[in-house]
């Protein structure tokens, strides 16, 4: 696996998704490649599945966080919605609101080196303390003809 680092990211302006809560597949697709049942977004385009934290990564007393395996069934997926584009039909909407991240990129070529860039995140974070709170958005944007996975966990105080 390549190297992964977890960073600080600054997102200066709202993302929008357009999709279903509790969609009906399990974890992120079968056999193989994680993505596979799902086929890719278009070049420049992305998806977000939403992953409540408790679902995603268990707490082992002696070991850590560790990423639940078998990988959980999302919340929410969802296509990226263009500035001003609306939802179609009864797709419904989620948005990441601007604001401080944790994140990390890297391309899983199949399912478990999807859950190693997660247990990595998990574990990284909690080793320095990082006050990341609420669900895991996992983003998956196509970057020049190759998949990019995100990995992000919102550090910005709770909003009323």
């Amino acid at each position: 696996m390549p190297e992964l680092n977890l960073l600080n990211l600054r997102l200066h302006a709202s993302l929008r998704y357009s999709g279903m809560e509790n969609p009906p597949f399990v974890g992120l697709g079968r056999p193989g490649d994680p993505w596979a049942a799902l086929g890719l977004p278009a070049e420049g385009k992305e998806e977000l599945f939403v992953f409540e934290a408790e679902d995603l990564v268990v707490f082992d007393p002696d070991e850590g966080p560790r990423a639940a395996r078998p990988l959980p069934a999302p919340r929410f997926h969802g296509r990226g919605l263009a500035l001003g584009e609306k939802a179609e039909g009864a797709e419904t909407e989620y948005a990441l609101p601007k604001g401080e991240y944790l994140f990390m990129q890297w391309r899983p070529a199949d399912e478990e080196g999807l859950l190693a860039g997660i247990e990595f995140f998990a574990r990284e974070a909690w080793w320095e303390g990082a006050k990341a709170t609420g669900p895991y958005l996992i983003r998956r944007v196509l970057e020049d003809g190759k998949t990019a996975t995100q990995l992000l966990r919102s550090c910005s105080p709770a909003q009323s």
